[in-house]
């Protein structure tokens, strides 16, 4: 959704309040997650982990920096079991079909861009990783920050027309059918200069020698569906 949403104001990057636990330590097993810790680096040091963003049933997000262009992404990092796998792969091929299909309308600007994908092999098993351009807060978040008193009628009718620009680009010029609408699934764009300052904060705040790794196993994030 646009930066200049009336809601984008809700949108800080990681500060959403959250009554969800992190995903379930036992996930972390042959078939399940990819043990992930603050300033590792993936695909030969290409992306290095800055903190950790979300998590869902089928995969953990992390917000990375892609050392060749020194930009921030989200890395979605699958479970290893077969059947996640296979969820992972028609998730690309989808993407990268609505990529190829992408033009400089409002229905194409609306939809994730999906940046890059690779394998990444662990103690539990490979690993489909998908990079996609950073975003900022869900929309279940803005719901809950406004503890359920609801949006403004402007605000909803203006997700709602951008959510439907997107929908109509994925079946009308894509062929796809969207099958799982949701307040979860539904992220705001937060201002480039605004999400840029907080990143950079952060990255310094990590790339402190006297700090240790931690696993991040477990977390008071965002859960995104993923």
């Amino acid at each position: 959704m646009d930066e200049d949403d009336p809601g984008e104001k809700e949108s800080e990057l990681s500060d959403d309040v959250s009554d969800l636990d992190g995903e379930d330590s036992d996930g972390y097993r042959p078939g399940g997650y990819h043990p992930i810790a603050i300033g590792d680096e993936l695909r030969n040091g290409r992306y290095v982990v800055i903190e950790k963003l979300g998590w869902g049933h089928f995969s953990t997000v992390w917000l990375v920096e892609d050392t060749s262009n020194h930009k921030f992404c989200a890395l979605k990092v699958q479970k290893s079991a077969p059947h996640y796998t296979d969820a992972a792969l028609d998730e690309i091929e989808l993407l990268r079909h609505a990529g190829k299909m992408r033009k400089k309308n409002n229905g194409a600007c609306r939809l994730v861009q999906l940046l890059d994908n690779f394998e990444e092999k662990g103690p539990h098993g490979r690993h489909i990783c998908m990079v996609f351009e950073l975003l900022g807060a869900n929309l279940l978040s803005v719901i809950r920050k406004s503890e359920y008193r609801g949006l403004s009628i402007s605000t909803v009718r203006n997700l709602t027309l951008q959510l439907c620009q997107g929908l109509d680009f994925l079946h009308g010029e894509c062929g796809i059918i969207h099958t799982d609408l949701k307040p979860e699934n539904i992220l705001l764009k937060t201002p480039g200069k605004k999400i840029r300052a907080q990143l950079d904060a952060r990255k310094k705040n990590h790339a402190d020698p006297e700090k240790k790794k931690t696993r991040a196993t477990k977390s008071n994030c965002t859960k995104f569906e993923c």
